[in-house]
């Protein structure tokens, strides 16, 4: 069977975070079934990010407008799209563009990202609407768009790979304690290719992914869209 290639185009914070979700999102659309079916071209768009955009908007959010961070975020997402046509030549409304960015805000529990978290993932969801615009404002056509999947994480990419390990405990702690509950350091210090590979990366499984969704509500838009996306691609 020939298999579909979809590109899927990434802006995050850096490295492990893009690694990450490519994988998250590659394991998602070949799950075991569709391995030879789904072809993911996956590209990290490595010159843009949203996270000094979103760190200003939280510091500053009772006193500049939401519209702000949603014509940065627009704009960023422009530059991705073009950055992207770069690297594949062409983009359709078959791909994918996952926009993701670390709040650096600690959350106590679950419930409170409907407390502090939603109101976030509802601008960046107006932004990727404006982008669209912008798309169409620049001559090209609905087909040539791809499909935005904003998604943040509270405080940090580390709260979604702990319950993917099965670790428990993980709400209420700051990014750094996170990460060193994630990978069994003691101190601040660069995270190697091998320890992410060993510590985050094994655990994006079907099942961890299913840890993911079921306890960590940021996720679950962005994954149940993604696997709407990749029965879709049966059709």
């Amino acid at each position: 069977m020939t298999g579909i290639k979809r590109n899927i185009g990434i802006i995050g914070d850096g490295p492990t975070d893009r690694k990450i979700f490519g994988k998250i999102v590659e394991c998602i659309l070949t799950e075991d079934t569709s391995k030879e079916f789904i072809d993911c071209n996956i590209i990290e768009l490595k010159r843009q990010n949203i996270h000094d955009a979103v760190a200003k908007f939280l510091k500053n959010q009772n006193k500049k407008s939401p519209q702000n961070l949603v014509k940065n975020v627009s704009n960023i997402l422009w530059g991705g799209y073009q950055d992207w046509i770069g690297e594949v030549g062409a983009i359709s409304n078959c791909d994918l563009l996952i926009l993701t960015t670390d709040s650096e805000k600690v959350l106590r529990s679950p419930e409170d990202y409907f407390s502090y978290g939603i109101n976030l993932f509802n601008i960046l969801s107006e932004a990727a609407i404006r982008f669209y615009g912008i798309v169409l404002a620049h001559g090209y056509p609905q087909d040539q768009i791809p499909l935005v999947l904003p998604i943040i994480t509270f405080p940090s990419i580390e709260i979604i790979i702990a319950p993917a390990k099965g670790l428990k405990n993980y709400y209420g702690k700051k990014p750094l304690e996170l990460k060193q509950m994630i990978y069994n350091i003691d101190k601040d210090r660069p995270i190697m290719d091998e320890e992410v590979e060993e510590n985050a990366m094994n655990f994006i499984t079907v099942k961890g992914i299913e840890n993911i969704f079921n306890n960590i509500p940021e996720s679950r838009q962005f994954i149940q869209t993604l696997s709407c996306y990749r029965v879709s691609c049966y059709l």
